[in-house]
């Protein structure tokens, strides 16, 4: 109903809302755990019809995380390249347009949605078992800006550009973990900058040099040729 509503800036501002919504409800419901969370979450065991398969033993949790992790990242980079891919992001560029051509907008905005939310639950059922501790501050609007975030700094255009944002922004985190009262700053300050500095992100900014070093290399040999 939001999403048929409202859109751009205000659609956003509507996730928010319910964001935390969710967030004072979980909150404030014993089920599940009020402000301290579930805790002691058990890690899974799996039927395999010829046996079983025991998470909670050693390392294979982690390396069930792999393997899950790989087959998410599979299947987004075949839509992501696929025509449906392809679709998202001309709609993200200029609806008006993708809408001149006759292509039902708000059906692909919802399929999108169901796609980022989809996933989003995915790897929280992940998470939860491998933390085995889940807290209401998982549903804070300002742990679910971090995506947000990741996308900016990395690159909404790439497809690794969220997950280097990740990267980047967990580096940035790590190395100021000591600075007590600043770190918020350092690390605030480092991502405006590079924001400001880079409107494609770090990936877009990389790609964009490397075409032109290329362009600029090849017309000197052509030069040189000459």
């Amino acid at each position: 109903m939001a999403l048929r509503r409202a859109s751009g800036i205000y659609f956003a501002i509507l996730t928010l809302a319910l964001d935390q919504l969710v967030y004072t409800l979980i909150g404030k419901s014993d089920a599940l755990g009020r402000e301290d969370g579930l805790v002691g979450i058990k890690r899974p065991v799996i039927d395999l019809f010829v046996g079983t398969l025991d998470l909670s033993i050693g390392d294979r949790y982690y390396y069930f995380l792999l393997v899950a992790c790989g087959i998410l990242l599979g299947l987004l980079w075949w839509v992501w390249h696929g025509q449906l891919g392809r679709l998202l992001a001309a709609l993200r560029q200029d609806a008006e347009r993708i809408r001149f051509f006759g292509v039902n907008v708000r059906r692909y905005r919802e399929i999108a949605v169901i796609i980022s939310g989809g996933v989003t639950a995915l790897a929280g059922a992940l998470v939860a078992p491998w933390s085995q501790i889940i807290t209401p501050a998982i549903a804070h609007w300002s742990y679910s800006a971090l995506p947000i975030l990741f996308c900016l700094l990395g690159g909404a255009s790439r497809f690794w550009g969220p997950a280097v944002g990740a990267i980047v922004f967990a580096g940035l985190e790590y190395a100021t973990r000591t600075m007590v009262g600043v770190s918020e700053l350092i690390v605030g300050g480092a991502l405006l900058v590079v924001v400001l500095a880079m409107p494609g992100g770090i990936v877009g900014t990389l790609s964009l040099l490397a075409r032109k070093l290329t362009k600029n290399g090849k017309e000197r040999l052509n030069e040189q040729s000459a």
